[in-house]
């Protein structure tokens, strides 16, 4: 979601939206329900972090791209990432 769309979500400025992203502008609670009405999550997940969260979602987003490749293009992917492993 852009700032532009989040801050017409919220009544606010782009400008407070991005004071908010920076840390600037101290945010009410409030305010943090609705920005979790407008990215459609509980607002629990913003109070309380989300890093378990956050590894299902890489892994559904990678299982999702994966799943876009044929087996010749698995394969080069296999093979970047071994190469990519291998080098680290």
């Amino acid at each position: 979601m852009t700032q532009e769309a989040l801050a017409e979500a919220l009544s606010v400025s782009v400008g407070y939206v991005s004071n908010m992203e920076r840390g600037i502008t101290k945010i009410s609670l409030t305010t943090l329900a609705k920005i979790a009405g407008a990215v459609d999550c509980e607002l629990g997940e913003l109070v309380s972090g989300t890093a378990a969260m956050e590894k299902d979602y890489l892994d559904a987003e990678f299982s999702a791209l994966l799943s876009r490749l044929n087996q010749e293009e698995k394969r080069m992917l296999l093979r970047l990432l071994k190469t990519y492993l291998d080098e680290k």
